[in-house]
């Protein structure tokens, strides 16, 4: 027989309505330690592009600053190649050729015939610019050693 109002007993395997939630098993310990926090991986991304902007610029400065094109009367420069030229220090034993002279908005015909004819001590030009446009044209002596 059954008693009136009471309730069974809950089975063993039902949840507890008023306590704290199980706690989760407990994980082995990493051997690397935590993972990275994002906000430093980003930071490192920013410094590393930073690095590399900033390689990128000082190498732009260098060439533009040893490029012909940069080149004014009375810098040294070096014969690199056929047509090329590297600026370099009067000072430095492969300096080959000073400025004389330095021409805007002339044609490489121009460079060839007679665009540094005002310069008597110049022995040799160099042209530089768009093929079928004007360039500048460095009128070069030979370096007095």
């Amino acid at each position: 027989m059954a008693h009136v109002g009471t309730r069974p007993a809950p089975p063993a395997e039902a949840a507890d309505y008023g306590g704290t939630p199980p706690t989760p098993p407990a994980q082995p310990a990493d051997p690397d330690g935590p993972p990275p926090r994002p906000k430093r991986r980003r930071i490192a991304a920013w410094i590393v592009a930073l690095l590399v902007l900033a390689a990128l610029g000082a190498a732009g400065w260098y060439i533009g600053h040893s490029a012909p094109a940069a080149a004014a009367v009375g810098d040294c420069v070096q014969q690199t190649g056929a047509d090329s030229l590297t600026i370099v220090g009067c000072d430095n034993p492969a300096a080959q050729f000073k400025v004389a002279g330095r021409l805007e908005n002339r044609t490489m015909v121009d460079a060839g015939l007679f665009a540094c004819s005002a310069f008597p001590t110049a022995t040799s030009s160099y042209w530089e610019g768009k093929q079928g446009e004007t360039g500048i044209v460095l009128c070069l002596e030979p370096v007095k050693r």
